[in-house]
């Protein structure tokens, strides 16, 4: 192997998985340290090319935060900042845990909004999810969304379900 072939096997970043469902298409990247923050796992959601209005999301995380690239495509992002205790509007047997590991501010608890992202705007194209935040994306067909997991534990499983909790907004 040449000096060459080995730093770009260095520099490539093969998919760590990959799968599918009717809405989207989601590759896994590792990634690692991003500007002295843990970035644990990274991957690029290409969502259908039919209208389904399905939505993707619908959590919130306990002990890490999230910040969202639109790379193609527009829609919504539906937020709320969770409040420590609360019953889900949406299903009542979803209860808010009295104590997270870590909460970006308490004294935005019970804050919501609804903003557009557009890749075409620079402005509407990334966002960042802190613990604590449920987030819900309806994006339009053909969209490609690439979060970044920031500040993740160091032993960290994206699929443990101790991370995050199910939090339906719409």
């Amino acid at each position: 192997m040449t000096l060459d072939s080995r730093f770009e096997e260095f520099v490539r970043l093969s998919p760590a998985g990959r799968h599918s469902d009717p809405r989207r298409t989601i590759v896994d990247v590792p990634v690692g340290y991003l500007h002295g923050r843990r970035v644990a796992v990274s991957n690029v959601i290409t969502l259908s090319g039919q209208e389904t209005k399905l939505p993707l999301g619908q959590h919130f995380h306990y002990n890490y935060g999230e910040v969202f690239v639109l790379a193609h495509g527009s829609g919504e992002l539906h937020v709320r900042a969770v409040v420590l205790g609360e019953r889900n509007k949406l299903k009542p047997e979803i209860i808010v845990p009295t104590e997270m590991p870590q909460y970006f501010d308490l004294s935005l608890a019970g804050a919501e909004a609804k903003l557009v992202v557009d890749s075409k705007d620079d402005s509407m194209r990334v966002v960042r999810v802190a613990p604590g935040i449920a987030h819900t994306f309806v994006l339009k067909p053909g969209s490609v969304l690439i979060p970044y997991l920031i500040d993740t534990p160091e032993i960290f499983n994206p699929s443990d379900k101790e991370n995050y909790l199910s939090f339906p907004l719409i």
